[in-house]
């Protein structure tokens, strides 16, 4: 997709401390160690912002702390091309005084045009209320923030919204991302037929509550980006002919902690989404016409995926497999199995025979 531009020159560039413009921020290096803004100033009314890039192309804004604001602290102009800015050393403290406040705002509410090429260093965020927005994306592309801090509070951490144009935002990368207990969302559904470049987070910090976030069109390139787990049957187990969960016994991967093995096994997500859930169980040689079904059980009751397999006279292996939603907290799976003879004994003791395992999630 082609960038929007204005087709007039624009007036205003970067509004500094005293609510002037920078005419011509391409050569400007706007350099303060400290331009807090007090109540005083004539532009920190509800509604009014701190800086202003409009028609700002190859600004520079270094060492900055912005303070006392009413709608944004840095707010971004996408309706009127600004482009490949550069950031670096600053620090963004909302003001509880102005409940509904957004650290960096990029976007207008209109669809034709958007900012592009922005780059972010050493940004720290402080919102003081759980209404607070730390980073708000709309109609922007290929911006880079590079060691992001948003705490604390609880507040919106970081908004991506495609209630104004489907196509943006995309392609925003995060490397070194730490945004406390605070959330990341999406507002509006991205345009996934157009192909959009992924937003993306490196090195994102788990620590002070932090949890990944699954999002569409938001991949989180972590150490290990998708939860995997899978267990499996070490000790012997018949099946009859009542369908009944499988004791899986041991656990072969659990990044997240959420296996539960034993009588009562089972695989209880924690993050939202939707997961890949496979389960296989192998018996050795049954009666003539004997056959073994595997089952995937969501919440103990629903039937998400299922298999028979012919064991008469021979081993076999019965796999099933499902995309399965979970809720993250509550939802969980497990496998069950049947056979149509009175007994059957389960292949038990390797990772490869008797087995349930749960990847992803791909999308929330």
């Amino acid at each position: 997709m082609k960038h929007g531009l204005p087709t007039a020159p624009l007036a205003s560039g970067l509004r500094g401390a005293g609510g002037g413009a920078v005419d011509n921020p391409a050569s400007e290096h706007f350099n303060r160690s400290q331009s807090t803004y007090p109540a005083s100033n004539p532009v920190q009314t509800t509604g009014a912002t701190s800086l202003s890039l409009h028609t700002s192309n190859w600004g520079r804004v270094e060492r900055v702390v912005v303070s006392n604001f009413g709608r944004a602290g840095v707010y971004v102009n996408a309706g009127m091309a600004a482009q490949s800015n550069f950031f670096s050393g600053m620090n963004i403290f909302i003001p509880a005084k102005s409940p509904s406040a957004v650290g960096i705002f990029y976007g207008t509410g209109n669809p034709k045009y958007d900012v592009w090429g922005d780059y972010w260093e050493h940004l720290y965020i402080i919102p003081t209320t759980a209404a607070h927005t730390g980073i708000y994306l709309q109609a922007c592309d290929s911006i880079t923030f590079v060691s992001t801090h948003i705490e604390p509070s609880k507040a919106k951490g970081i908004v991506f919204d495609y209630s104004v144009n489907s196509d943006w935002p995309s392609g925003i990368f995060f490397q070194s991302l730490d945004v406390y207990d605070n959330s990341i969302a999406n507002i509006g559904t991205p345009n996934t037929a157009y192909g959009l470049a992924l937003n993306k987070i490196t090195n994102f910090s788990r620590v002070n509550g932090a949890t990944i976030h699954y999002l569409r069109n938001l991949q989180v390139m972590d150490l290990h980006p998708f939860s995997r787990t899978k267990i499996y049957l070490n000790t012997r187990q018949s099946i009859g002919n009542l369908a009944l969960p499988v004791a899986l016994d041991y656990i072969d991967t659990d990044l997240d902690g959420i296996a539960r093995t034993g009588v009562d096994a089972k695989i209880t997500p924690s993050r939202p989404g939707v997961y890949r859930v496979r389960g296989q169980i192998t018996a050795g040689s049954g009666s003539a016409s004997s056959s073994i079904a595997a089952m995937l059980y969501k919440n103990g009751s629903i039937v998400v995926g299922r298999n028979i397999a012919n064991n008469s006279g021979q081993q076999a292996s019965s796999l099933t497999q499902a995309w399965v939603t979970f809720n993250g907290s509550t939802d969980y799976v497990q496998l069950f199995a049947q056979t149509n003879s009175t007994s059957t004994v389960l292949y038990s003791g390797n990772s490869y025979d008797t087995w349930l395992e749960v990847e992803a999630p791909i999308s929330q």
